[in-house]
């Protein structure tokens, strides 16, 4: 008999994973590492559809909180905003505008299936010049090499020495912090106050050992790992909506899915009242007995 299970009863099991409920809210430093490190990764506030989990949603302990209007008084957004600088500051996770370029927290053990997924680092003897360049702009590449130079730097650090060059255009410059922070090879690692400015560093410096993690990793093995963590907490979901979050090929999705099932992580369901096919997290099979 298939199994099914109803949109209701989901977002009840979701409930759980994503700490929705006021007993399961986020309450300290400490709350928010434990949370990131146990649903692998999630958005700091986005949440649409329940694609992934939120800090500020676990912060409120809701299904669907509501922004304040006066966000820069309220505790909880002030509290929810203080961790995208703490937890990358003390190395507890990743940080930046990553998954559908929405402010994500990855857990320091997920970062190394998503570094390989995105910064294209080749093997270990690669060098930067020789590989990693190939799949950057020339903008992003003066970008990366004047922080290469000097890391962690400020904004307005980096700004004045791409001034120096007599290369640097506002625009383009954004443009190029914003792309090597999607493609993982830099990060927000906090906040100097005075004056205000973001302190970036290299992804591959910040996190220790990062390196000796990735060198043995394929990109099949790589998104196989996030995908398993992304069902366990997710419950089920369909090749459509891990199309859209992660952005990957189909066909890198199928061959996932298919070695996932064969392995026994994952099985087929019904979702009830949805049409299209479901796979969801081989623990569902226990709580719909």
């Amino acid at each position: 008999m298939a199994l099914k299970i109803s949109q209701d009863y989901l977002e009840k099991l979701r409930d759980q994973s994503f700490r929705r409920t006021k007993a399961l809210s986020i309450k300290t430093e400490q709350d928010a590492v434990d949370f990131v490190n146990s649903v692998g990764f999630c958005f700091a506030f986005k949440s649409e559809l329940s694609e992934l989990p939120s800090i500020w949603n676990a912060v409120k302990g809701e299904r669907r909180p509501e922004i304040p209007t006066s966000i820069n008084q309220d505790p909880d957004v002030t509290f929810t905003w203080s961790l995208k600088d703490k937890l990358p500051q003390n190395k507890k996770s990743f940080y930046g505008k990553f998954l559908k370029k929405q402010p994500t927290f990855i857990s320091v053990e997920y970062v190394p299936y998503f570094f390989v997924l995105n910064a294209n680092v080749g093997s270990a003897d690669s060098s930067w010049e020789n590989f990693v360049h190939k799949h950057i702009s020339e903008a992003e590449k003066r970008v990366l090499d004047t922080i290469l130079e000097e890391h962690p730097i400020t904004t307005i650090d980096l700004r004045k020495k791409m001034e120096s060059t007599g290369k640097y255009i506002r625009p383009v410059f954004d443009k190029s912090l914003q792309e090597l922070e999607r493609k993982m090879y830099i990060m927000e690692v906090g906040r100097q106050e005075h004056p205000y400015t973001p302190i970036w560093d290299m992804v591959v410096s910040h996190f220790n050992g990062l390196n000796d993690k990735i060198n043995p990793l394929t990109e099949d093995l790589a998104r196989e790992r996030i995908l398993e963590k992304y069902f366990q907490v997710q419950v089920i979901s369909n090749e459509k909506r891990i199309q859209a979050l992660f952005n990957w090929q189909p066909k890198d999705i199928d061959n996932a899915l298919e070695n996932l099932r064969a392995q026994g992580h994952l099985v087929p369901i019904s979702l009830v009242a949805s049409r299209g096919r479901w796979l969801a997290h081989h623990t569902v099979q226990d709580l719909l007995k």
